[in-house]
């Protein structure tokens, strides 16, 4: 599933709160006004019936039928719209004390990506609505879908909270294939995102869970590179579920991969970043680290794949990242030692032989890289052990160059390696933990 799919389910929901619109004057225009900002131009709108009471519009049965870009059709449904203490701002926009809306649906949604697919919300409320900028939003009982190629995708969500909400990029975004993504990463969105129960699905089987999910900015409507964190806490992945998947669950002998993250930004001013990251997985497993670089003053989607020297001028400065896991290195060999009838013992010695005899390789005794893997690897499968690995190129690499140097390591020649390390500032070691 895309995220310019997801990113459009999302900014329908997002948008509803940015263009309320106010009911005293002339209820039915204004209601039907309101209807028309969060649908398709041109769309027909219907709804069965309207209450103003207290201070409160309540409409019910709300249809916005219409069409997207290319054609296709789409069809938003809204079972109950409720806004509170509605009054009238400059530029057409509006405050509101409280909006709640329930039965959300948006179907036929297209992208140039999948084929089509739908936005479901049980319940939204929100509070301090004030034109774009909303205080808090609420929603649960959440799922986007989409139709791919190669099966239909389901992003479930349990629960969701925002805070200090800037609805404002989502609205100018939705009209480009990279506008929408752009606007979420370098622009003020929030100060703060919890998400509850997320699940992903494709065709009715879960290939990731999550309990939590927390995003938090310091300070409010501070887009990258401002500073702030996140955290997953109960994440499953299962590994059965596509090719690349499966060859690392194999790799770590899991069929389903049970983690944890932490990490924090922090940016100093002009241009300085720093990541600090622990990644825990069962059953003792831990990597964590610190990274370094220059100069990201803006991420765009198109920085994927070849766009990758659009990069600019980013540099990396310094990763400093070490694994433990004396039990995850256990379970590891015993599994894979049961693929040739080894215990985890005979499946240890076999490795430690193999990470020995490589000095004395005719090929692979001359690779720089691999007299340092044989070395740490030597340290690690023998006893309780800290695997550190640390780039620190001289200088700063840009992307394109940091790339180029993994390229060579890989395919290149004892003496291209050794210029690649250098220029990566590359080393691989062990320590023993006791």
């Amino acid at each position: 599933m895309r995220s310019r799919h997801l990113g459009i389910g999302f900014a329908f929901l997002v948008m509803l709160f940015a263009h309320s619109g106010g009911a005293r004057a002339d209820a039915q225009a204004d209601i039907r006004g309101f209807i028309a900002s969060i649908s398709p131009p041109g769309a027909k709108i219907s709804f069965s019936g309207l209450e103003e009471t207290g201070g409160a519009i309540r409409v019910r049965n709300v249809v916005a039928q219409g069409q997207t870009a290319d054609g296709g059709e789409v069809i938003e449904t809204i079972g109950m719209l409720e806004l509170h203490g509605l009054r009238p701002l400059e530029r057409g926009l509006y405050h509101a004390d409280r909006l709640q809306a329930e039965n959300i649906r948006l179907d036929g949604v297209d992208d140039m990506q999948s084929g089509g697919g739908g936005v479901k919300i049980a319940r939204i409320s929100a509070s301090g609505i004030t034109g774009a900028r909303i205080g808090e939003v609420r929603f649960s009982g959440a799922e986007i879908s989409a139709a791919r190629e190669d099966g239909n995708y389901v992003l479930e969500i349990g629960q969701g909270e925002l805070r200090n909400l800037d609805a404002k990029p989502f609205s100018q975004g939705a009209g480009g294939p990279h506008a929408l993504l752009n606007a979420v990463l370098n622009e003020p969105v929030y100060s703060g995102l919890q998400l509850r129960e997320l699940a992903l699905r494709k065709e009715g089987r879960r290939l990731l869970a999550i309990a939590t999910l927390v995003s938090e900015a310091d300070g409010g409507y501070a887009p990258f590179p401002a500073s702030g964190k996140l955290s997953i806490t109960g994440g499953r992945l299962d590994l059965r579920a596509a090719p690349k998947a499966a060859e690392l669950g194999q790799i770590l002998g899991q069929e389903v991969l049970q983690f944890t993250l932490s990490s924090r930004h922090d940016f100093r001013a002009p241009a300085s970043h720093q990541w600090d990251m622990r990644l825990e997985v069962s059953p003792d497993g831990a990597l964590q680290g610190r990274c370094a670089a220059d100069r990201l003053s803006a991420f765009h989607p198109s920085l994927t794949g070849q766009a990758m020297a659009a990069g600019g001028s980013a540099a990396l400065r310094s990763c400093d990242l070490n694994f433990t896991g004396a039990e995850f290195v256990n379970r590891w060999l015993a599994q894979d030692g049961a693929k040739e009838g080894l215990n985890a013992d005979q499946a240890r010695a076999k490795y430690l032989a193999a990470a020995l005899y490589i000095p004395f390789d005719p090929q692979a005794g001359a690779d720089p890289l691999a007299t340092e893997f044989s070395k740490a690897m030597t340290i690690f499968l023998s006893q309780p052990s800290r695997l550190n690995l640390r780039l620190d190129p001289p200088g700063g690499l840009t992307p394109v160059e940091a790339i180029a140097s993994f390229a060579i390591l890989r395919h290149g020649a004892p003496a291209q390696k050794q210029q690649a390390m250098q220029k990566l500032g590359l080393r691989l070691s062990a320590e023993p933990l006791n």
